[in-house]
Order: C-alpha cells, then structure tokens, then sequence
C-alpha cells in the first residue's frame, strides 16, 4: 500500500503579505532544532545586512524548545501553534527549509507550496521533494542560500513595485496593496 505525501487540497489564503521569511515545524523536533541554529548562525546576520526590516517568523508548535535560541535575536518571532498552517505561511514572502540534518517528509515545503509561496532550500531540506523544485532553488552552501532568497526577495518587491506603478502609486506597494485590499475585501473582513 502506497500512500501519497498530501495536505488536504484547500484554496490558497486570500491574506495581505508581510516583509517576513517563514520557517515552520514542529520546533521540538531535533533536525528543526539544528536547521534553525545554523540558519540564525550562519544565514539570517547576512540577510539582516542586505534586507535589515524583514522578519523571521516561526511558525509551529513547540516554541519553547527553540525561545533561549532565538532570544535576542533581532527581527526573529515566535507564532507557537497556528490553527491553519499554511494560512500563517501565506502572509510570508519566502519560506524557508534550513534543514542540515533528518529524514522523511518535508510538509513544510507542501505547505508552502499550497500557500503560493516561493522555498529556498537546503539539499537536505529538499530530500524526497527535489524532482518538484527546479534546480536553481536549492542551496548548497550558506552563500547560495542567501543568493537565492535575495534573488527571490528583489523579485518579488519588483512584481509588487510594478503592481503600484500600473495602479498610479508610483513605488509605493503597501498603499497599492491597502488599495486593493479596501477595493475588494468585504466590509469588515480588511485585515
């Protein structure tokens, strides 16, 4: 009996995107342990310099295993148990698999992935799922990593800056967004 790696099929989270990379999990777990100390270690001084108002927000369970890591640690928060997982991914612009040890199924990848989101990617965070990502997108070293997020990160913002222009905001992609979300939001459910 074969069975498939799957979330449950749900439409993608409709919800406003922050300046945040995502990282998720069950933060008691060992591998995650040791992926998110190499990533604050090795990767998010780096990013900080090149991008020093984005965010990195971890998102699952078990926060405590990980709160003396990341105590004091500028710009990196704690969601602890989400309700909707991939909801919480969504408002993300990158997500991210660090992992430098472990097995099995990467549903941190098929999560972000139902979100809509881009994944930048260790070898190992990609194990098992590296025939679904193009090739450009898994890093093999601290410095492809970066690359590829600021790659993604300059693409994105780009998209959004283009977005504002077409709209008469000039650059301005949170007014276009704020727009756009008062436009067409219900009244009440602007978030």
């Amino acid at each position: 009996l074969a069975y498939p790696n799957a979330i449950p099929v749900t439409p993608r989270p409709q919800v406003e995107e922050e300046n945040v990379l995502a990282i998720s999990g069950n933060f008691a777990y060992g591998p995650n342990i040791d992926g998110l100390s190499w990533f604050l270690r090795e990767i998010w001084p780096r990013i900080q310099q090149q991008i020093p108002d984005a965010t990195l927000r971890l998102i699952g369970k078990n926060p405590d295993a990980v709160r003396r890591l990341i105590q004091g640690v500028p710009r990196v928060e704690s969601t602890g148990a989400v309700e909707d997982a991939v909801r919480e991914i969504a408002r993300s612009r990158i997500a991210l698999a660090p992992l430098v040890s472990g097995s099995g199924t990467r549903l941190k990848i098929i999560e972000a992935w139902a979100a809509g989101r881009a994944v930048v990617s260790t070898t190992v965070g990609a194990e098992g799922l590296a025939a679904d990502l193009r090739a450009e997108m898994i890093a093999y070293t601290p410095a492809e990593l970066i690359a590829i997020a600021e790659k993604e990160y300059a693409y994105l913002l780009g998209e959004a800056k283009a977005t504002a222009r077409t709209m008469g905001f000039g650059d301005d992609w949170k007014k276009a967004a704020e727009k756009t979300k008062d436009d067409f939001a219900p009244v009440g459910m602007q978030t």
